[in-house]
């Protein structure tokens, strides 16, 4: 059976997997690692933006026409009119 080992992220050296830190440099298990040092070179196209990802899936917010412009102004004209003869 083979071990499952992970690299220490302060020293790189290979550490048991379930051991209680790296034997060479002492850290242990729950070191926070963060990635830094890690030289990605991340390009634009990798960025990953969500307001652009709307945008391309979903098409933003339809573009109302003037015909459904000219009769929610008829549909309000009428309720007002409705009220002003009701009251």
């Amino acid at each position: 059976m083979s071990a499952d080992y992970y690299m220490c992220p302060r020293c790189d050296r290979e550490v048991r997997v379930g051991s209680a830190g790296c034997p060479k440099c002492n850290a242990g298990e729950d070191l926070d690692f963060d990635g830094d040092g890690l030289d990605l070179d991340l390009q634009e196209d990798d960025l990953f933006y969500y307001d652009k990802f709307v945008e391309e899936e979903f098409g933003g917010l339809p573009k109302k026409t003037f015909k459904e412009w000219f009769w929610w102004a008829v549909a309000l004209i009428t309720l007002i009119a409705f009220l002003f003869l009701v009251l």
